[in-house]
């Protein structure tokens, strides 16, 4: 206002509504919570939308199963197939999967921090309506946010998560790694790592820096040893990017995974898992699989796959609220309780 008066607010409903005391609970109590505390209250929040048999499945190291996260008023059965299930099928689409059963539906929920996937959350109502999918579906975002969040404080979650003794070097490597992967308008890249339990020396890293994107594949055991390099997809074609240490570009030359037999089968692989998926990350594990398949299932030195889609564009729109100034106070509140997910 330019003559110094308040901007008028009257008729701005500003009461809290059943969903927002729902998921406002998810954000003011976590602060000081201790992190098996997380899932009774899940557990809670769930039940007062007629939720029943929560479960939280979290992805192995390996990327070959969803594993349950032990907790109180949780439902713990056995690990799911990331491969074959609707839980698997959640994670890696990152959409919400829905399972009639016996009256009942069994909603899969993913699991995503920022864009990357940690797992699923599993939940059973008697009936399902989109009020139900919108608060269920933020609701495990905030699910997401806090088991990320608590990871730091506890070794539940690596646990749960690890079906295999894990070296301690392999554990240092696991907590300086990025998100596995990353999506944003502008680009996905997605990334993984075998042996997943051991380490042989490579790694990787990544950094979105406005509409730049870094990137670095590392073998730490030096530069004489040949470095793999990164294939960048985009606008339909490809092309090699050549690796760059930390500190200079690795003089050995580019080569290809082991086990592969060449570029020729290398690209027939790659055709062959697009035809079934398209998500960078579920294109980067089926590819690590099929290596380590071909490989007799044993990995004798790291085999890193790193993929990149760079789309271009912009993300501007995510941050805009023009929609909703130009509608009105009144027609803005209608027009948020109804917005998809």
């Amino acid at each position: 206002m330019t003559d110094g008066r308040k901007p008028d607010r009257i008729g701005v409903d500003r009461s809290e509504g059943f969903g927002e005391r729902l998921l406002g609970v998810l954000l003011d109590r976590p602060h000081e919570m201790p992190p098996d505390l997380i899932a009774p209250l899940v557990a809670e929040e769930v039940a007062r939308v007629g939720g029943r048999d929560v479960s939280i499945l979290l992805q192995d190291y390996e990327q070959v199963l969803l594993v349950p996260l032990p907790g109180r008023r949780l439902r713990v059965g056995g690990p799911e197939s990331v491969e074959d299930s609707p839980a698997g099928e959640a994670f890696l689409s990152r959409r919400t999967v829905e399972v009639p059963l016996g009256g009942s539906v069994r909603m899969y929920l993913p699991l995503l921090d920022g864009s990357d996937q940690i797992g699923v959350v599993a939940v059973t109502l008697d009936r399902v309506d989109d009020d139900d999918r919108r608060l269920l579906r933020r609701l495990a975002g905030l699910v997401a946010d806090m088991i990320v969040t608590k990871d730091a404080y506890t070794d539940q979650f690596f646990q749960a998560r690890r079906s295999a003794p894990m070296s301690v070097a392999a554990e240092i490597q696991w907590s300086l790694l990025p998100p596995l992967s990353m999506t944003v308008p502008q680009v996905e890249v997605a990334g993984i790592l075998e042996p997943a339990y051991d380490v042989a020396g490579d790694s990787f890293g990544y950094a979105l820096n406005g509409d730049i994107l870094h990137v670095a594949m590392l073998d730490a055991t030096g530069p004489h040893r040949s470095v793999p390099g990164v294939r960048v997809h985009g606008q339909g074609h490809q092309r090699a990017v050549r690796p760059r240490s930390l500190r200079h570009r690795a003089d050995g030359p580019t080569t290809l995974p082991v086990g592969f037999g060449g570029e020729e089968q290398l690209i027939e692989w790659t055709n062959r898992v697009l035809r079934d998926r398209t998500e960078v990350r579920a294109v980067v594990r089926a590819l690590s699989h099929a290596l380590k398949h071909e490989r007799g299932g044993a990995t004798s030195d790291d085999a890193t796959i790193f993929l990149v889609e760079w789309r271009g564009g912009g993300a501007d729109h995510l941050a805009a609220l023009d929609r909703l100034r130009r509608c009105g106070p009144f027609r803005a509140l209608r027009q948020v309780t109804r917005m998809p997910m």
